[in-house]
């Protein structure tokens, strides 16, 4: 394969990155999750669109409906107990949800990262290290 294009560079700038940690993207729309700038960058048609900073480091995430469903590692983000937070396009809680996991399952927890999917109105949630699929 060859590569098409590039978008974006290593900076504190708009557009730029210092430790992207995962993409998603849904049409036209491709979201960077920038953990060492501590925020998303959304592009549309390759260009620009929005960046969202947050407070903590965030670890996956998934667009739904303009907002930003969270996954991060370290419970104590913002008194969280639970699996999720949602941030609206300004970096602000919207809501948080999902039981926390078991101290079983929290063992690993900085490994366990999960894989989320939305099918139709729905959530999956499926953890790398445990049997575990969750549906929301």
């Amino acid at each position: 394969m060859e590569k098409i294009k590039g978008i974006g560079r290593n900076g504190r700038g708009p557009g730029e990155f210092i430790n992207p940690l995962s993409v998603f993207n849904n049409g036209k729309n491709l979201y960077v999750n920038d953990a060492g700038n501590f925020r998303f960058h959304h592009f549309y048609d390759d260009s620009l669109v929005s960046t969202t900073n947050y407070s903590k480091s965030i670890n996956e995430f998934i667009v739904y409906e303009k907002n930003y469903i969270t996954y991060i590692d370290d419970p104590s983000f913002q008194n969280q107990n639970s699996l999720f937070t949602v941030l609206n396009e300004q970096g602000e809680v919207v809501k948080k949800f999902g039981d926390e996991l078991s101290l079983f399952e929290q063992a690993n927890r900085s490994i366990n990262r999960p894989i989320l999917k939305i099918y139709g109105n729905n959530l999956y949630v499926l953890f790398r290290y445990y049997p575990i699929l969750r549906i929301y």
